[in-house]
């Protein structure tokens, strides 16, 4: 059957508006970066990222390199505070996770957005650590929370480690990064670790970590 002109149109809109996700971008300096983690389940072709429910599902799709999302504890509920968990095929597959313009943060966007949130007084023109500014003003253990006045709200999600086990909610949330140049770089599970990025209730900088890439983790875009 073929479409008329009106009829691609409005394909292409509805297909472009179900991959998508109002980001509510932040700029920060030169940088523009969403305002909320990534919560979305299929590739920018349209392609369905599976979601791995259970401990083994979990395990088979890194065994097996499946991209993979989950929410944590599988509760559906959670996706609109934090967002969803990717592993690490799904961040770094060429069908790219991330919405049309938006891309996943290099480890060098990370750290630029560290040094600036780091040398850039608040209103009150003190300076104040970056995860303290980047932290949401509620929800984090033990009165970690922030001040968020950057407006990219990091709400203390927590990770989904190797073996499936749930685990960090309230306590620290952990972000992806990937080299755009690990892509002509041939696949092994132990061949490199990939840089990540945490807050921590205890922590008033955003800390980062090499990881092997079997754990789960949000997504933080940044505009291309």
């Amino acid at each position: 059957m073929r479409l008329n002109c009106f009829q691609l149109v409005t394909l292409f809109l509805f297909v472009n508006h179900a991959y998508s996700q109002d980001l509510k971008p932040v700029r920060i300096y030169k940088q523009i970066w969403a305002g909320v983690n990534l919560s979305l389940d299929h590739f920018q072709n349209g392609d369905e990222i599976k979601e791995a429910k259970t401990k083994e599902e979990w395990r088979e799709c890194f065994d097996k390199r499946v991209p993979a999302w989950c929410s944590y504890s599988n509760s559906k509920k959670n996706d609109s505070v934090y967002g969803k968990i990717y592993n690490f095929y799904a961040i770094s597959d060429v069908r790219k996770v991330c919405p049309v313009g938006y891309r996943v943060p290099v480890p060098s966007d990370w750290m630029n957005l560290r040094r600036i949130l780091n040398s850039i007084p608040n209103s009150n023109r003190y300076i104040i650590r970056s995860a303290k500014r980047m932290k949401s003003k509620t929800g984090w253990k033990d009165n970690g929370n922030g001040i968020n006045d950057v407006y990219l709200n990091g709400t203390p999600g927590g990770v989904r480690l190797m073996d499936g086990t749930f685990t960090g909610i309230k306590r620290q949330v952990a972000y992806w990064s990937f080299p755009e140049e690990w892509r002509e770089r041939p696949m092994s599970h132990d061949a490199y670790r990939s840089l990540y990025f945490m807050l921590k209730f205890y922590e008033d900088d955003i800390l980062e970590s090499d990881n092997v890439e079997i754990n789960g983790l949000y997504l933080r875009c940044v505009k291309e």
